[in-house]
């Protein structure tokens, strides 16, 4: 059975602050979300985004961000569409608060590919973004004049969604232990695809043996049977190695 997380996608709209994409980064990783997109940031991308001093950890999630033009091409392969807004919206969406939501999730729900989208720091999403969603949740405030900042706003959410998780034995992950908490095939090719390209900047690989050593790393690799942290802490630390020395 896959994790609960797997099911949802972070959608940021408009995003404005790169950092702030680093924070959500990070949040997504400590509650084992891990499909993230952007929707036109008004920032540029690249390796030496700021977003990656905030993401501390969680750059493994950065590089595989996907990018739209349009919010309705981001969820476009979700079954729902949840908003997040302090707003309401002129027609008609179920609107309800963070509690609320959380208190209606029942396995059904969790089966279904949903987008969380959230707008700009500003703003936030614009009428013709609710549109698009099927459900439009706020957080409640002790006073009603503050909204809290965009990746503080994301934490809570996903940490609610994490302690509904946990809490609910029918959605709860799977156990610790068992296979899916272990590295892919997919993941495993990645990490040697990785690792073997950053070797190849670098005078390790012996001319003539380039292709016996590549086997001895890969036959290395699956001995260790990595699970999903600790293939993780490989890609991060293989992927600050091989900016380091580009």
């Amino acid at each position: 059975m896959l994790h609960p997380q797997s099911n949802f996608k972070i959608v940021l709209v408009r995003a404005k602050i790169a950092e702030n994409v680093g924070f959500t980064a990070r949040s997504m990783q400590a509650f084992g979300f891990s499909s993230l997109a952007l929707v036109s940031p008004a920032f540029d991308w690249h390796d030496e985004s700021p977003a990656f001093k905030t993401a501390s950890g969680a750059e493994n999630l950065l590089h595989e961000i996907r990018f739209h033009p349009t919010p309705a091409e981001a969820v476009a392969d979700c079954h729902r569409v949840i908003g997040f807004s302090r707003r309401t919206y002129k027609f008609k969406r179920p609107q309800m608060d963070l509690p609320t939501w959380i208190g209606q999730m029942d396995e059904e729900s969790m089966n279904q590919r949903t987008a969380l989208v959230f707008g700009a720091e500003d703003f936030g999403l614009s009428n013709e973004e609710k549109s698009l969603c099927d459900g439009l949740v706020s957080i409640p405030t002790y006073t009603e004049t503050l909204s809290l900042n965009l990746s503080h706003a994301i934490t809570v959410v996903l940490h609610s969604m994490y302690t509904k998780f946990r809490e609910d034995s029918k959605l709860n992950a799977t156990a610790i232990g068992s296979s899916n908490d272990f590295a892919r095939q997919e993941d495993i090719q990645r990490l040697l695809h990785d690792w073997t390209g950053g070797l190849d900047q670098t005078t390790f690989f012996k001319s003539g043996r380039r292709e016996f050593q590549i086997e001895i790393l890969n036959d290395l690799i699956r001995r260790l049977r990595l699970t999903l942290s600790e293939y993780e802490y490989l890609m991060g630390m293989i992927n600050a190695w091989r900016k380091k020395i580009r």
